[in-house]
């Protein structure tokens, strides 16, 4: 057992089914070029645990990369809300075998509560971000509720909680009552191998980078009005619902924007050392990963002022926060731009930042020490 005083009372190893999200699969993921960003970290956990499954709501799931580690998926082809419901009996002979449930995200929870119930396991939640919060920035009222409702319930059932930031471990505590002992805070993992200054890439003058979905929370509207008139580009590495739109508000205001789709990882942290700006003017993030590999590219980043990202960012020291309309963020890249001498020295500041928080040996140790804790008790 990793790092504890009371290894004689906990397995030597603990034998996890990591629910990934609803809806989620590993096809999905390659799909979206993340395939290889979420590899690195589910494979280094299931090194210091021994045996590790992941259940899918793929169709026909490829495990090229994932060694030693078992997938289960639909493959009977059922429909996917009701191969939701099914999973406990589906998978019912694997979910007795294993002795913890990993919830990748909230919107997994349900399964594995009642395969919780039915096995009598233990179950871990992870929340990389608040979904009540997002809900309440740009959903309605009735998925707020919602996102509250499955929130209280899943963190009450939970015997371990990992949460990325301070603030969400608040919001818990607080608002759900929530023994503040069985959560830690983790932030997410960064691959430093991949995501790290490439003084080979030739910076583009004025180049602009968002890397993400192209969804309505992530405030992109705002950011074209922004930069209209300034001597800047703009790319969007992503694909969403609100390509087409985007792409014409862009030419409806004069910009030059570029959409380049998903892209695979090392492709992305070539796109964003190619960049002299990254910018993520978000309404609601989590702990999100694209600005944090930005960050890690030595990259002057923008994001949003919101209570997360406060706990990453120090305005003018490592990145930049703007509040979340049109003025703010044109005020922001200015401000930014007029630093240019400044870059290399906040670029420091923000590799320093990630080296500190977001590393993987460091980062899956303190996991596993707060896995093995929960099997002490």
């Amino acid at each position: 057992m990793p790092g504890s005083s009371k290894k004689d009372k906990a397995p030597e190893q603990i034998s996890m089914i990591m629910f990934l999200s609803r809806g989620t699969s590993l096809s999905k993921w390659e799909g979206l070029g993340i395939l290889d960003r979420e590899k690195v970290p589910i494979s280094k956990l299931a090194e210091g645990l021994g045996q590790m499954t992941l259940l899918s709501y793929g169709l026909d799931e490829k495990t090229q990369g994932f060694d030693g580690i078992k997938v289960l998926y639909n493959n009977k082809g059922i429909p996917g809300i009701i191969y939701s419901m099914l999973i406990p009996c589906i998978h019912a002979r694997e979910l007795n075998a294993h002795a913890l449930y990993k919830v990748y995200q909230l919107t997994g929870v349900l399964p594995a509560i009642v395969s919780k119930l039915l096995f009598r396991k233990k179950l871990y939640v992870r929340l990389g971000f608040l979904q009540s919060i997002y809900s309440k920035s740009v959903g309605t009222r009735m998925r707020y509720v919602q996102a509250v409702g499955l929130e209280w319930i899943a963190t009450h059932m939970a015997d371990i909680i990992v949460v990325t930031s301070d603030y969400a471990k608040k919001r818990i505590v607080d608002g759900y009552k929530v023994n503040p002992e069985k959560i830690k805070v983790i932030p997410n993992i960064i691959n430093l191998e991949v995501f790290r200054p490439r003084p080979e890439i030739e910076k583009q003058r004025g180049r602009i980078c968002f890397l993400g979905r192209l969804a309505k929370v992530k405030n992109l509207f705002s950011l074209i009005e922004a930069v209209a008139g300034l001597p800047v580009s703009l790319v969007f590495v992503g694909d969403g619902p609100l390509r087409k739109g985007l792409e014409s508000h862009a030419q409806q205001f004069g910009v030059d924007l570029k959409v380049l789709g998903f892209v695979p990882n090392e492709d992305a942290a070539a796109e964003i050392c190619k960049s002299e700006i990254f910018a993520m003017p978000s309404f609601s993030e989590g702990n999100p990963k694209a600005l944090l590999e930005a960050m890690a590219c030595g990259v002057p980043v923008l994001s949003t002022d919101i209570p997360n990202l406060q706990e990453i960012i120090n305005h003018g020291e490592n990145g930049f926060l703007t509040r979340s309309d049109t003025a703010s963020i044109r005020s922001c890249i200015i401000e930014i731009l007029s630093l240019r001498d400044k870059w290399p020295e906040i670029g420091e500041k923000a590799i320093k930042t990630i080296k500190c928080n977001n590393d993987m040996d460091k980062n899956t140790k303190t996991e596993l020490e707060h896995i093995y804790s929960a099997f002490d008790n």
